[in-house]
């Protein structure tokens, strides 16, 4: 009997025990936390909900969450993204602890803008920049670019200069691929130096040079040019010789217009030195020079000179006085 009683106290102390287990038992709950994960605006979304194990979760959106250069890819169970992915929207089942999930993000692309100098050289502006696609590029000067014979007008997005014109300090937005800006030069006006011959004839010279404004220029000689009755005096800026001499080999710099240059011509005169010749007795003078052929020459020895020729008619003598 005693033996019975103690079996049954047992019994009831135990089913005692479990009643008050079983009421103070309380089941473990968790909770899902969201992390921005370096963003650098907006807020990360909040779930208020707490869930036992196995229940469904619903992964929320990324909400107002940005950051810089990058864009929002999904939630991660590790903020270095090698966790597991969690895309917004999807669902997974709760386990026996707190999940916190990371916003994963991926680097947006970036372009950049490089200047080319197109046929010219000197120094190129350099933009070191990584610009995301939609980004305000500021376009650079031409530094100290030069070319020749040319100069600076702008930028192009095309070598042939057909492309769109980008000035100096303007701005543009950035595309989604690399751009490349191309030095645009304009031809700087050339001009020419001609040479007349101004009533002379033979072989002019002949300049094919084209100068830039402010260029050098060497004065040619008369080559086989001539003018019967004349000597060449050099070039001048006027057919009336009123203009600027310019001497051959002599230099003048260009200025904004074409130079035509015209030989200046100065009439011979012979000299009045007198020729004596004896005639029945009396002495006769006589120029001792002609004109023939454009020049003055010496009448030939025993020759005078009789209406504009030399003429075999007298005999010279160094003895008479006239």
């Amino acid at each position: 009997m005693k033996i019975q009683v103690k079996i049954m106290a047992i019994f009831i102390l135990f089913f005692a025990l479990a009643f008050i287990s079983c009421g103070n038992y309380t089941t473990p709950t968790n909770t899902v936390m969201y992390n921005g994960n370096t963003n650098t605006d907006g807020t990360v979304p909040i779930d208020t909900n707490t869930y036992l194990p196995t229940f469904t979760v619903t992964v929320l959106g990324n909400g107002t969450l940005t950051r810089a250069g990058y864009s929002f890819t999904c939630w991660n169970t590790q903020a270095d993204g090698n966790g597991t992915d969690r895309a917004p929207a999807s669902t997974f089942a709760m386990g026996s602890s707190n999940v916190v999930l990371y916003a994963k993000w991926t680097a947006l692309p970036t372009y950049t803008v490089t200047y080319d100098a197109n046929g010219g050289s000197g120094g190129l502006p350099a933009d070191g920049n990584n610009y995301l696609a939609g980004a305000a590029v500021t376009v650079l000067g031409n530094e100290t670019l030069t070319r020749a014979g040319y100069r600076f007008t702008c930028w192009n997005t095309q070598a042939d200069g057909n492309g769109t014109d980008r000035a100096p300090a303007s701005t543009f937005a950035m595309g989604s691929s690399n751009v490349v800006l191309y030095a645009k030069w304009t031809a700087l006006p050339t001009y020419t130096v001609t040479y007349d011959a101004n009533g002379g004839s033979g072989g002019l010279p002949a300049d094919s040079n084209n100068y830039l404004e402010g260029a050098t220029v060497t004065v040619l000689g008369n080559g086989t040019l001539e003018n019967p009755g004349y000597t060449f005096g050099g070039w001048n800026t006027q057919a009336d010789g009123n203009g600027t001499d310019s001497a051959p080999a002599t230099t003048f710099a260009m200025g904004s217009s074409n130079v035509v240059l015209y030989a200046r011509w100065r009439l011979i005169t012979c000299p009045v030195n007198m020729y004596y010749w004896v005639e029945a007795g009396v002495c006769s003078c006589n120029y001792l020079y002609v004109m023939q052929g454009g020049s003055c020459q010496l009448c030939p020895t025993g020759w005078n000179y009789v209406n504009g020729a030399c003429t075999c008619t007298k005999t010279k003598t160094n003895n008479c006085t006239p």
